[in-house]
């Protein structure tokens, strides 16, 4: 318990104190949402093990912002855009994945 504790301690000064992780590795937040256990200090070894089935992801609080940012003028020229990132082609949706997985 204690080990955790001071771990947690650690990563949070780490986080503060160290470029790129002042915004607690929230480039990985598609990872964060798929798996909210893993620790934010793990977040890019998530992403490694499982970017071959992921969109690719913006490096970086500025091109995280550039993106948000003309996703959002699109949502506002065009009330009936929708956002549908590009996935690699040999992934599978969660679903046909959970029903080859049973065959």
């Amino acid at each position: 318990m204690l080990d955790t504790l001071i771990r947690n301690v650690n990563s949070l000064w780490f986080a503060i104190h160290r470029r790129g992780y002042h915004f607690w590795n929230m480039q990985y937040h598609l990872e964060h949402h798929m798996y909210p256990a893993v620790p934010f200090f793990n977040l890019p070894k998530l992403r490694r093990a499982i970017e071959h089935d992921l969109p690719p992801a913006p490096h970086g609080l500025r091109n995280t912002w550039r993106e948000m940012l003309a996703l959002r003028r699109r949502f506002l020229a065009d009330p009936n855009f929708t956002y549908m990132p590009v996935f690699p082609a040999h992934s599978q949706p969660a679903a046909d994945v959970a029903t080859s997985s049973l065959s």
